[in-house]
C-alpha cells in the first residue's frame, strides 16, 4: 500500500496527539502535563513551517507518518530540528537507538555510534538487490558479525543484536520469526549510503564509481542524494567526477539539479574537469577535440560516442553556469570552436544573456525584483484570436476567430519554477506550499511549479511586482507571428520540438527551457503545464474585448478562469495556440501553473 502523504491540518493534529500521549505518559503531574504537551507541539509546529522545511526536500519527511514520528522524538530529546535531510535521519536513528532509552532511564542495550557503524554494511548489502528490503538474519550475520567485532560488542551473538535492535528501539522490524527489515526504507538508504561514504575514505575506489553507474535509478537515488548531503568530509568531488562519466549525467538532468540541492558542499572543479578534459574512454576523443578548438572545425568527427560525450559537456556547462559564472566565462575561448552545435548555440545566448543582464539592452528584458523572474518584451501588433473553422481539432470555445490589437507588454520566458516559488514561500510565511509540495516528481527546482491555485498565482504576481497576462496577451505571446496551430508548425512533429506532452512527455513534468523557443523567445508556450490567466471563462469569444486586455465580469466575476498552453498529460490538439480551459479559481491541480507579464508603461 502507498500512503497519502498527510495535509498540513494533519501534520498539525498528529504531532498534537503525539506530544499529549506521551507527556501525559510520563509527567509526574498530569494537570501540568497538557500545558507542557501544548507548548511543545506548537512549537514543533511552528519550526516545520519555517522557510528551510519549507523547501521541497525536507517538506517531504514531514508528511509521513513514520518519520513524522521520529521528528517529534527528535524534537522533544533535542528541543529543535536539525536543518538537512541527512542531520535528520542521523537524529532519527540515535534518538530511537539511544536518547530516548536514556530518558525513559531504561538500559541501552547499543549506543547510537555503535549501532550506526554495525547496521551501515548490512544496510548497504540490502540494497544491492533491488527491492530487497528484509532478510533473514543467516542472512544479514556474515556482513554484520566483523562490525560487531571491530565495535568489540559484548552482547552476544549476530542474533542477539539484531533481536536488541528490534525490541529496544524499532529501527530494525521483525517481519516474522526469521525475517529482519528497517522500520522505513529511508534508514536503509541513509545508512547504506554512510556505508560507502566509510568504505571510499577508506581506500575503496571502486564504490564511489560503483553508485555512479546506478545514477538515474529510482532505487538509488535516494542513496546519491543522501550522500552528498553528508559532510565533514564531503564527497561530492570525487562522486560526481564519477557521475559526469556517465551517460545518465545528460539524460537526468533533474536528478543532477536534486543532487546540487542536497549538497552539503558543492564544487565546479569536475565540471570544470569535463569541459577541459574527458574521462576514462573519451580522453582519446577529447585529445582530438582539444586540437580542434585550436583551428576552425571541419565537421569530420561526429559520431554517436562524441554525440553522447557532447551533451554531458553541455550538461556541465549548465551546472557550471550556476555554480560558478567565472569558471565558464574562463572556459569561452576554448570552447567558442566546440564541434557540437548546442554547446556554441548555448554560449551564444549565454552571452546575450550577459548583455541584456548589463543594462545594453534593458528595454528588450526584465528581470523582476524579488525573486529575479525574467520577462521578455513583446512588441505591440494585431493577429487574429482563436481558431478558423478549419483547423483539426478545433473546439466551439475557439472561437468566433477575431482581431485583437494587442499593445507591447513583458512576458515571462519561462513558467514560474519550483525554485522561484520557494523563495515567495521563504519570504511570506503565511503563504500555503503547493499541493504536491511533497511530491518529488513535480517538485524539483527547474519544473514548472504546480498545485497552485488561481489566488496563489496572483499572490506571486503581487509580491514580484507583476501580473498574470490576459487571455489575448497569451495567445499574441505564444503565437509570435505565426497562424499555425503550433508556433513550430501545423503537425504533431512540429509539436515534439516545441511541447513536452503526453506522446514524448514519459508521464511526467520537465524542467523549463528544453524545447525550442518562438520567435519571441518564450519557452513552453506549447505543453509541460497549463497556465492560469486573468481572464473569467466564457464558453465564447462572442463580446471579447479587442484591445488586449483581460475579459473580465464585473461586478461579480465568474466561477471559472482561462487557463493556456496544455500539459505534460495532454494529447497534441489540447497543446495549440488557439486552446482555452476553464479552470476553478480554488482548485490547485497537478498539471497548472502560470508565468507573469508587466505592462511596458504602466508597470503591473
Amino acid at each position: 500500500m502507498h500512503i497519502r502523504p498527510l495535509s498540513g491540518d494533519q501534520v498539525k493534529q498528529f504531532v498534537h496527539n503525539w506530544y499529549r500521549i506521551v507527556e501525559k505518559g510520563l509527567a509526574k503531574d498530569p494537570e501540568q502535563a497538557e500545558s507542557i504537551a501544548r507548548q511543545k507541539a506548537e512549537s514543533l509546529i511552528q519550526r516545520l513551517q519555517e522557510p528551510e522545511f519549507r523547501a521541497r526536500r525536507v517538506f517531504e519527511l514531514t508528511r509521513n507518518p513514520l518519520l513524522l514520528t521520529n521528528i517529534c522524538l527528535v524534537h522533544r530529546h533535542r528541543g529543535e530540528l536539525p536543518r538537512k535531510r541527512a542531520w535528520l535521519y542521523q537524529e532519527c536513528i540515535d534518538v530511537l537507538l539511544e536518547h530516548w532509552r536514556e530518558g525513559k532511564h531504561l538500559r541501552v542495550g547499543v549506543s547510537a555510534e555503535d549501532g550506526r557503524r554495525v547496521l551501515q554494511p548490512a544496510a548497504l548489502w540490502l540494497h544491492r538487490e533491488e527491492g530487497r528490503t528484509r532478510a533473514k538474519a543467516a542472512e544479514l550475520a556474515p556482513h554484520i558479525e566483523p562490525a560487531l567485532q571491530a565495535v568489540n560488542w559484548s552482547g552476544g551473538s549476530t542474533g542477539n543484536f539484531l533481536r536488541t535492535i528490534r525490541d529496544e528501539s524499532g529501527l530494525l522490524t521483525g517481519w516474522d520469526q526469521e525475517h529482519y527489515g528497517f522500520m522505513h526504507l529511508g534508514f536503509q538508504e541513509y545508512l547504506a549510503a554512510r556505508e560507502i561514504r566509510r568504505r571510499a575514505q577508506a581506500g575503496d575506489h571502486q564504490i564511489l564509481r560503483e553508485l555512479a553507474s546506478h545514477f538515474g535509478e529510482s532505487w538509488w537515488q535516494e542513496v546519491g542524494l543522501l550522500l552528498v548531503g553528508l559532510d565533514d568530509p564531503s564527497l561530492f568531488t570525487p562522486y560526481m567526477r564519477e557521475v559526469v562519466c556517465q551517460p545518465a549525467f545528460a539524460a537526468f538532468p533533474n536528478l543532477v539539479e536534486m543532487v546540487l540541492d542536497d549538497a552539503a558542499e558543492t564544487s565546479p572543479q569536475p565540471f570544470v574537469e569535463l569541459l577541459e578534459t574527458a574521462c576514462g574512454r573519451d580522453r582519446q576523443l577529447s585529445r582530438r577535440f582539444m586540437g580542434l578548438v585550436q583551428r576552425p572545425f571541419r565537421g569530420s568527427w561526429v559520431s554517436g560516442k562524441n554525440q553522447e560525450l557532447w551533451q554531458r559537456q553541455l550538461v556541465a556547462l549548465q551546472v557550471l553556469e550556476r555554480l560558478d559564472a567565472d569558471a565558464v566565462e574562463r572556459l569561452v575561448p576554448g570552447l567558442a570552436m566546440h564541434p557540437s552545435p548546442s554547446i556554441r548555440n548555448w554560449l551564444a545566448a549565454r552571452r546575450e544573456r550577459v548583455r541584456q543582464r548589463s543594462g545594453q539592452t534593458l528595454q528588450d528584458v526584465l528581470f523582476a525584483e524579488p525573486g529575479g523572474y525574467e520577462l521578455v518584451r513583446i512588441p505591440a501588433g494585431v493577429f487574429m484570436m482563436g481558431s478558423s473553422q478549419r483547423e483539426e481539432g478545433r473546439r466551439d470555445s475557439e472561437g468566433p476567430q477575431h482581431e485583437v490589437l494587442v499593445p507591447d507588454f513583458y512576458m515571462g520566458r519561462y513558467p514560474v519554477t519550483n525554485e522561484q516559488y520557494a523563495q515567495f514561500l521563504k519570504e511570506n510565511s503565511k503563504a500555503a506550499a503547493p499541493k504536491y509540495w511533497a511530491d518529488r516528481s513535480l517538485n524539483q527546482p527547474r519544473q514548472p511549479v504546480v498545485g497552485v491555485s488561481w489566488e496563489d498565482a496572483r499572490d506571486y504576481a503581487a509580491w514580484a511586482g507583476l501580473r498574470l497576462p490576459s487571455e489575448a496577451e497569451w495567445e499574441y505571446a505564444c503565437r509570435a507571428r505565426t497562424i499555425t496551430p503550433y508556433y513550430t508548425g501545423d503537425t504533431e512533429t512540429d509539436l515534439d520540438r516545441a511541447a513536452w506532452y503526453i506522446e514524448n512527455s514519459g508521464n511526467g513534468l520537465h524542467p523549463v527551457g528544453e524545447k525550442e523557443p518562438n520567435g519571441f523567445g518564450l519557452y513552453d508556450m506549447h505543453g509541460n503545464v497549463w497556465e492560469w490567466t486573468e481572464d473569467d471563462w466564457h464558453r465564447n469569444y462572442e463580446g471579447a474585448p479587442t484591445d488586449g486586455r483581460a475579459w473580465v465580469d464585473s461586478p461579480q466575476r465568474g466561477s471559472g478562469r482561462v487557463i493556456r498552453g496544455g500539459g505534460w498529460r495532454g494529447v497534441a490538439r489540447f497543446c495549440r495556440s488557439a486552446v482555452r480551459g476553464n479552470g476553478v479559481p480554488g482548485v490547485r491541480g497537478s498539471r497548472v501553473g502560470f508565468r507573469l507579464s508587466r505592462s511596458v508603461a504602466l508597470g503591473p
